[in-house]
C-alpha cells in the first residue's frame, strides 16, 4: 500500500543543459495537502554511481516567496515522491 504524498502530474517537460549537459526531467505537481510543487528527476544513467535516481521537489509558492531554505518550510523528501511519479507516468503514458 502506497503511503507516501498523494498528488497529480499537471505537466512534464525534458531539458537540457546545454548542447550536451546533463538532461532531466521537470513535473509540476499538484500535491493535495501542499499544493503546486516542481519535481526535477536527472536521467538515470548520469547517476549510476548513486544509490538511486534523486528526485529535486521544491513547493512554487514557496519559490514565489523566494524560500529556498532547508528545513524552513520548503524542503521535500523526493525520494517519497519518485515512485509514485513514475508510477504515474506508465500509469498514464506520460
Amino acid at each position: 500500500m502506497y503511503n507516501g504524498p498523494e498528488f497529480e502530474i499537471i505537466k512534464k517537460e525534458y531539458h537540457r543543459n546545454g548542447i550536451s549537459g546533463l538532461g532531466f526531467t521537470v513535473y509540476i505537481l499538484n500535491d493535495v495537502e501542499h499544493g503546486k510543487m516542481v519535481a526535477i528527476i536527472p536521467e538515470e544513467d548520469e547517476y549510476n554511481n548513486y544509490d538511486g535516481v534523486p528526485c529535486f521537489v521544491l513547493n512554487i509558492n514557496n519559490l514565489v516567496e523566494e524560500n529556498i531554505e532547508f528545513a524552513n518550510g520548503n524542503s521535500w523528501c523526493g525520494d517519497r515522491y519518485y515512485n509514485e511519479i513514475k508510477r504515474l507516468e506508465c500509469e498514464k503514458s506520460l
